[in-house]
């Protein structure tokens, strides 16, 4: 989960950080032997017996977080300059890129950076997330 603040996840690559976490929890949970028979846990007893928010949670939290701490730093600092400035130039042809904010949409935050100047409120704001 490191630097997950700063990915932008296409859904093939949560799909795939779901299909991966849920194998690496099948693992470690292991089998279930009944009527003498072994089988393999399905997803939803993986999620019970784990019982931690998916990965995405995680990672979505940790986004919000890394924003409103970027947000709050000086103007001359290099993230705060990375996200507010504009690179210049044309995209290419064809659909866009997903970039970083585009991401705060669909996750339902709005006028995020007024609230992300008080503290207590971005918290709030985050564990929500």
């Amino acid at each position: 989960m490191y630097d997950s603040e700063t990915w932008t996840l296409p859904k093939e690559n949560r799909r795939a950080l779901l299909v991966w976490v849920r194998r690496v929890l099948r693992k470690i949970f292991g089998t279930v032997k009944e009527d003498h028979r072994w089988r393999i846990r399905s997803n939803d007893e993986i999620k019970e017996l784990y019982g931690e928010p998916d990965i995405l949670c995680a990672i979505k939290k940790s986004r919000l977080r890394w924003l409103g701490h970027v947000e709050r730093i000086e103007t001359c600092r290099l993230p705060k300059r990375m996200l507010n400035g504009a690179p210049g130039g044309k995209r290419k042809r064809g659909r866009p890129r997903r970039r970083w904010l585009d991401d705060l949409r669909g996750m339902g935050v709005e006028n995020w950076r007024s609230l992300a100047g008080d503290r207590e409120g971005w918290e709030r704001v985050v564990t929500e997330a």
